[in-house]
């Protein structure tokens, strides 16, 4: 990791050098049209992102290799798609807004993952600026939900780059993942800003269905039942650094992804990443896989989360993992409510560290660690960790086949090796049913009520 860091210090310095001896290349030389919505004006600025990036790539403009989004500027884009770039960098001092065409972007992929900005098979790209990237998600968010029919855009794709910086930028209401960063290598992230209003989000899945009603006279209770995947940094690669940033969502804050086998030009294997420093606010939090079934051998390892704030809602990140082989699907949404979660014996996990975390206002329980009888978790470490909450489905860890070394941890891990059960919390003596829905209701309602 030290060698990651040094390199992430050196790309900080060449990015500012650049912007400091460049002005930049606005998009507006290209065609750019600013402060109109329409269609055709979408689609000319999304040729005049890609035109500037060509053309500062290609030494049109000497040494300037800036592609520039001035400042005061607002400029509605369709998808823009660039390859085989060298040391491009990317100023986003103005705005741009993804376009809320739902129509028009299903012609452009009629399928998720297209990127808004995406950069392909390129080298040293940098993403910076005193700007916003608007993804408008609303209205995609209300689209997927109410006709199941799902093509949104992620907002920033980078595949198969080596020398990735991104500093500065806010981005927000992505329609589906901000930065979706895969099969890279030495990636520095910095002082980023990710925001999702989430209110918004629970009042389109409440158009829909699909927000879970706790308390009709406490719709702040309510909790959302439908994933809608706005995760802020989804990574796959080797060599990264993120650090110092801000990320607001319902969704994973930042999910390490795993590499299969020939997939990256650069690692057989997503690994050797620090993540330090993050405030996450009501979402996932630090998030590893999944680690889905695949032909060949899927790979994550030596992943470090260090000083991490999460607040309401997030719970323990699992750092310096390693997950091989392929994974298993069929937990409940409800567990440990349903006891029904079902462990894999082809994937070991092992090596597992667990340093200096704290958590409050935590809701469900401390955490969850289920491990095969036949292939327990091993090596897992847990010190300095103290998580609070209302824990109101049960007041311990649901624990079972693993190796657990912990020191100064409350509440306490008490793991055992048999199958999977529910402890009630015996301050909320609400009684199983069956109904797992009811049940789910009961327990959180019955919590919130007392603690008011």
């Amino acid at each position: 990791m030290r060698n990651c860091v040094m390199w992430a210090a050196v790309a900080v310095v060449t990015m500012v050098v650049l912007v400091l001896e460049s002005e930049g290349v606005s998009i507006e030389a290209y065609g750019a049209v600013e402060g109109k919505a329409s269609n055709e004006a979408a689609w000319s600025n999304a040729r005049a992102v890609m035109a500037t990036a060509k053309a500062v790539n290609e030494g049109v403009h000497g040494s300037d290799r800036v592609v520039e989004v001035p400042a005061g500027g607002t400029f509605y884009i369709f998808n823009a798609t660039m390859s085989g770039l060298k040391d491009v960098t990317f100023v986003i001092d103005g705005t741009l807004v993804v376009s809320n065409n739902i129509s028009a972007w299903q012609d452009i992929a009629n399928k998720p993952s297209t990127g808004v900005l995406e950069v392909t098979d390129s080298t040293n790209i940098t993403f910076t600026g005193a700007g916003l990237i608007d993804g408008q998600g609303y209205d995609f968010w209300w689209w997927v939900i109410i006709t199941g029919k799902d093509f949104r855009p992620n907002l920033v794709n980078i595949y198969r780059t080596s020398g990735v910086t991104v500093t500065e930028l806010h981005v927000r209401n992505s329609p589906q993942y901000h930065w979706n960063i895969r099969y890279v290598e030495d990636v520095y992230i910095d002082n980023i800003n990710v925001y999702v209003d989430v209110e918004a989000q629970k009042a389109a899945l409440a158009v829909g269905g699909k927000l879970l009603t706790v308390h009709p006279e406490h719709p702040e209770w309510d909790i959302p039942v439908f994933p809608l995947n706005t995760d802020g940094i989804d990574i796959a690669g080797i060599r990264v650094v993120i650090q110092n940033s801000h990320i607001t969502n319902y969704d994973d804050a930042i999910a390490v992804k795993p590499i299969y086998t020939g997939e990256s030009p650069f690692s057989s294997c997503s690994q050797d990443m620090y993540v330090y420093n993050m405030s996450v606010v009501v979402g996932v939090g630090m998030s590893i896989g999944s680690v889905p079934p695949a032909v060949g051998t899927n790979c994550v390892r030596n992943i470090t989360f260090d000083t991490q704030q999460d607040q309401p809602h997030s719970g323990p990140p699992p750092p310096r993992a390693t997950l091989t082989g392929p994974a298993n699907t069929g937990c409940s949404f409800f567990y440990p409510i349903d006891p029904v979660c079902p462990t894999q014996p082809r994937v070991p996990i092992t090596n597992v560290v667990v340093d200096s975390f704290t958590a409050d206002k935590t809701l469900m329980l401390p955490g969850v660690i289920l491990c095969n009888a036949t292939k327990p978790c091993s090596g897992l470490s847990f010190s300095s960790v103290a998580i609070t909450g209302d824990f109101v489905v049960q007041p311990d860890w649901s624990c079972h086949n693993a190796d657990v070394v912990q020191t100064q941890t409350t509440p306490a891990i008490k793991c055992d090796n048999s199958a999977s059960t529910h402890t009630p919390n015996p301050v909320l003596p609400i009684p199983i049913t069956g109904d797992i829905m009811a049940d789910y209701v009961a327990w959180i309602r019955a919590a919130r009520l007392a603690s008011m």
